[in-house]
């Protein structure tokens, strides 16, 4: 995600939490994924559109400082979020 690629992630992590369906391409199981991957094949735009989403969002989350802070405070027991 954080290169931009667009990605596919099973429903059973629960990164739903994190991720939108704007933002990343959830999937129920391998036909299911499968399938979508031959959809976003073909789809160069949506592709595209949900890959930058994707990756926009990763580093709002996901950036040096806030990662940081997050092992530190769990580190030393203090309460922490990412967002």
């Amino acid at each position: 995600m954080g290169n931009g690629l667009l990605t596919f992630i099973d429903r059973k992590t629960q990164m739903h939490d994190f991720f939108n369906n704007n933002e990343i391409i959830f999937y129920d199981n391998i036909n299911d994924l499968s399938d979508k991957i031959k959809f976003y094949k073909g789809n160069h735009k949506s592709r595209i559109k949900i890959a930058k989403n994707g990756k926009k969002k990763y580093f709002q989350l996901f950036n040096e400082l806030k990662t940081t802070k997050y092992i530190i405070d769990k580190s030393l027991g203090n309460k922490t979020n990412l967002y």
